[in-house]
């Protein structure tokens, strides 16, 4: 049963959410507009990924001013420049100020993927973590899904209108947030951080938790080395390697070149639809699998999948043999089925353990090593994706890097379900304090 405490987290998420919703738009905005732009194809390629410059600088700064200025003051400066970004595009059609628009809208993509998994992760209890944490792919890919139906249908100005709409509605609901507590317990403003907790936790031990947290604050540069050597501890180079798998299972270039796969106008938004669906079954099943499971039932399943695309595409394109059903039709099941998998374990799954696995001292710099990694996986795969020029050989490398994850998660990753943040980083320490123990005798 959910109490007036849970309650506020939960609204709390939401609103975090509806700044992924924003990510999701205009992400999507290009697919349908670009065709409505007096554009040639550089222009328009240019335009649909040159946010992506803004997604790479933008994690590095907000890493560091989320444990110097708090989490809540970088995320309405991502909403701010957000509609920034959404008023140049209503006011002109001029190609620059709309490469403009486009950076904007990168960094506002690289401040949520740094701050909203941290914040949501340090604010939610452990019952309601996991549902919460699927949530953001679902406004995410509600995002996409949008953008898709309804931008054939409006007109340029009308369309930007609508975008426009979704940062003010999460600016507006961030008049109704709160900081993390756990960013007053690192600056050590007790008083805050006791009157935050008292909003959202029915019980609690302020004493036990601030104990059981270890916060160490490195000055510039000066333990540079005890940082580097935490930052290859085990949960880290987990959350780290995971962002760089769920890009390369092939979502990027899924979402990016549906139509050039699928051949389908239909079968792209079938495709958008399922992802979207699977994302709130994800939200239903989350706490009742523990997130381990979930993850390497997820990985194989996408291996499967994307195994059997690889061999009906090489069994097509040579003509080895020939299928008795459409070949594209069963392509598209395929994917479909890779599209189900992946929405359900591993599309959400670097967002939770991101939240629950870095430890306090190294939020700030482990969130922003993610995002930076993450978009240079993102862009590395759907910027390969043409040059490959071979569906069979796309297909075989995300099928070998599921593999991978599943190989390399069932021997690595931690089982993180019902504990609280303190336990789990404390669970680590244990077992890397046993290895040392171990290594020396």
């Amino acid at each position: 049963m959910i109490d007036k405490y849970q309650l506020r987290q939960i609204l709390a998420a939401f609103s975090t959410g509806l700044s992924i919703l924003t990510v999701g738009c205009f992400m999507g905005w290009t697919s349908p507009t670009l065709e409505k732009l007096d554009l040639n194809k550089n222009q328009k390629s240019l335009l649909a990924s040159i946010h992506e410059i803004g997604h790479l600088i933008s994690p590095i700064p907000v890493g560091l001013s989320i444990d110097r200025h708090g989490r809540l003051p970088c995320l309405i400066l991502s909403g701010v420049l957000t509609s920034i970004g959404w008023i140049i595009v209503i006011l002109t059609r001029d190609l620059y100020h709309l490469y403009f628009a486009r950076f904007l809208f990168g960094i506002t993509m690289g401040i949520t993927f740094t701050v909203v998994p941290t914040y949501v992760g340090e604010i939610l209890d452990t019952n309601i973590r996991g549902v919460c944490f699927t949530l953001l792919p679902l406004f995410l890919n509600s995002g996409h899904l949008v953008e898709f139906v309804l931008g054939p249908l409006l007109t340029y100005e009308t369309f930007a209108y609508l975008n426009l709409v979704v940062p003010i509605v999460f600016l507006l609901s961030c008049f109704f947030l709160f900081e993390s507590p756990y960013y007053y317990i690192y600056i050590n403003n007790d008083h805050k951080a006791n009157t935050i907790f008292s909003k959202i936790k029915a019980s609690y031990d302020y004493k036990e938790i601030k104990e059981k947290i270890k916060i160490v604050k490195y000055d510039n540069f000066k333990n540079l080395k005890i940082l580097m050597t935490k930052c290859l501890n085990r949960n880290f180079m987990c959350v780290v390697l995971l962002n760089i798998v769920q890009r390369f299972s092939g979502m990027s270039a899924m979402v990016a070149y549906s139509h050039h796969i699928l051949q389908n106008n239909i079968y792209s938004i079938v495709f958008s639809s399922l992802v979207l669906l699977f994302s709130f079954v994800s939200t239903l099943v989350i706490n009742k699998i523990s997130h381990r499971k979930l993850l390497l039932y997820s990985c194989f399943g996408c291996f499967l999948s994307h195994l059997f695309s690889c061999v009906i595409t090489f069994l097509h394109y040579n003509e080895v043999v020939h299928f008795k059903y459409d070949y594209n039709f069963m392509l598209f099941t395929s994917i479909c089925v890779y599209a189900s998998i992946y929405s359900i374990g591993l599309g959400p799954m670097p967002n939770i353990l991101q939240g629950e696995m870095l430890p306090l001292d190294l939020r700030g710099i482990g969130s922003c090593v993610c995002s930076i990694v993450f978009t240079m996986s993102s862009f590395t795969v759907t910027n390969m994706f043409l040059k490959i020029n071979s569906l069979f050989v796309n297909f075989l490398l995300y099928s070998l890097n599921c593999l991978f994850a599943f190989v390399f998660f069932y021997i690595y990753l931690i089982k993180t379900d019902n504990k609280e943040l303190y336990e789990i980083h404390n669970n680590f320490d244990a077992v890397e304090n046993k290895k040392d123990l171990k290594q020396q005798e």
